[in-house]
């Protein structure tokens, strides 16, 4: 009795699963109407978090280069060739951050 009990419960559930594999687009479509859809202001902070994303290793950078060009001069500028890191660096940071974001 307590296996009979048991069989129909997984019954039921196969049968959802493939109701759910069976549904129209039309059912699907009004399924993700009902989910929560990003807010125009969550854009805002993706937008202000990337560019912290790039102001901070950019500036992080140049400080550093502008210190090592006064502590040690060289024949090149630490200052510009840090600064190229630093933009490069906080570039791909962003990227990388942005592309992890799901698209909705």
């Amino acid at each position: 009795m307590f296996s009979g009990r048991v069989q129909i419960d997984m019954t039921d559930k196969v049968n959802k699963n493939r109701s759910f594999a069976l549904m129209t687009q039309r059912e699907r479509k009004r399924i993700d109407s009902q989910k929560p859809r990003r807010s125009p202001l969550s854009w805002v902070a993706v937008v202000g978090g990337a560019g912290w994303l790039i102001v901070v290793p950019l500036v992080g950078f140049t400080v550093s280069g502008l210190w090592l060009d006064r502590r040690f001069p060289v024949s090149f500028s630490w200052t510009l060739s840090l600064l190229i890191a630093g933009t490069v660096i906080g570039c791909l940071l962003a990227w990388r951050w942005i592309n992890r974001i799901p698209k909705q």
